[in-house]
């Protein structure tokens, strides 16, 4: 009896993945460069306004069609460094096409002459149940802080209350020396002048004398 074939063994997909801010004039740009085996994917979005998105996707093969410079690649992860040098460099710009489409420029130097070149990145569908999710995160978020806050701010009450009460104690204390003062005050002005009327009494004894 002839054995079973095996089951033929999966190689797993090797994925990188890297994100990167570009700040170009009043916006800030988040860049995603996904890459999984030997496709590359670059998703960009304003993060001002989060509900659009610009992708595109090519394989190294692709990517060496654009232009010469890329040839010399031989994995993706070589394109990846090579792009954090041109973000390193301020070599990489944001621009725009037309509505629904922007791309990327990169000025690179080419046998002594600077290149630049172009990368397309196409406005994705906006997907309104993950706009749905991201907001009910966010207020969700926005409950527990107001929470925190409310928790705060009742602390902070008792916090108040509690030196009030201790002003007020330190008060009644303050007031009740002075009252104290001024009897001690009393009695000695009291005991100075009996001793003054008991002088004056042995004086008149003596003198009578």
């Amino acid at each position: 009896m002839d054995d079973a074939p095996l089951p033929a063994t999966l190689t797993p997909k090797e994925e990188i993945s890297e994100s990167f801010d570009i700040k170009q004039d009043k916006n800030i740009y988040k860049l995603d460069i996904k890459i999984i085996n030997q496709d590359i994917t670059l998703n960009l979005k304003d993060k001002k306004e989060l509900i659009l998105e610009y992708e595109n996707k090519f394989t190294l093969d692709e990517l060496k069609k654009m232009h010469r410079v890329f040839l010399p690649l031989n994995l993706c992860q070589e394109f990846l460094d090579y792009l954090k040098t041109l973000i390193t460099n301020n070599k990489l710009s944001i621009k725009s096409k037309a509505e629904n489409k922007i791309y990327i420029e990169l000025n690179v130097e080419y046998l002594f002459k600077q290149n630049t070149i172009v990368i397309d990145l196409f406005q994705k569908k906006i997907n309104f149940e993950l706009i749905a999710q991201d907001l009910y995160k966010k207020f969700s978020s926005l409950t527990e802080n107001f929470k925190t806050l409310e928790l705060n701010y009742k602390n902070i009450l008792q916090e108040d209350k509690k030196i009030k009460e201790e002003n007020n104690y330190m008060k009644n204390e303050i007031e009740k020396l002075k009252n104290e003062n001024k009897e001690n005050k009393n009695q000695k002005e009291k005991l100075i002048n009996n001793n003054y009327l008991i002088q004056i009494y042995i004086c008149l004894i003596f003198i009578n004398s």
